[in-house]
């Protein structure tokens, strides 16, 4: 008994479908990234912003210097100043991936380690992350924005 096999291809229709779904499903998997990438970016920020205040705070009272954080006029750097807040005695200073704003021009650390004014420091783009947003008052604390207000975390 011969038994005759048949290779039989795909055919063009076939072929424009397959390739049309997988376009859709690439699609959907860049916007969904571009989202992830973005929160962590906020995220991420909002850490490294954190920990330069911290650092601020620290030294101040450490070294019994005023060091004063601010943001850049884009709102891309996030600058730790011992002199004045003009930029004179930049000590150290962090490039943002997201543009940040602030209530205040600038924060002081007296040489006591207290911080004058209150305020905060958040996304121009709020994202819904765990935290994105850095509050000044009594203390320093991380937090998420709801509204317009940062409630620490």
């Amino acid at each position: 008994m011969d038994r005759k096999i048949v290779c039989r291809g795909l055919t063009l229709i076939e072929l424009l479908i397959t390739i049309s779904i997988l376009s859709i499903l690439i699609a959907i998997s860049i916007v969904s990234y571009n989202g992830y990438t973005k929160k962590r970016e906020v995220e991420n920020d909002t850490y490294r912003i954190f920990s330069l205040v911290n650092k601020a705070r620290t030294s101040s009272f450490t070294d019994k210097t005023n060091y004063y954080i601010y943001l850049s006029n884009d709102g891309f750097e996030v600058v730790m100043d011992n002199n004045t807040n003009s930029g004179d005695g930049v000590m150290d200073s962090i490039f943002l991936k997201r543009r940040f704003l602030s209530d205040n021009s600038s924060y002081l650390f007296d040489k006591n380690g207290f911080l004058k004014p209150v305020g905060k420091i958040y996304p121009e783009d709020i994202e819904d992350v765990q935290y994105n947003c850095i509050k000044f008052a009594d203390m320093v604390y991380m937090g998420k924005m709801n509204g317009g207000n940062c409630e620490p975390k």
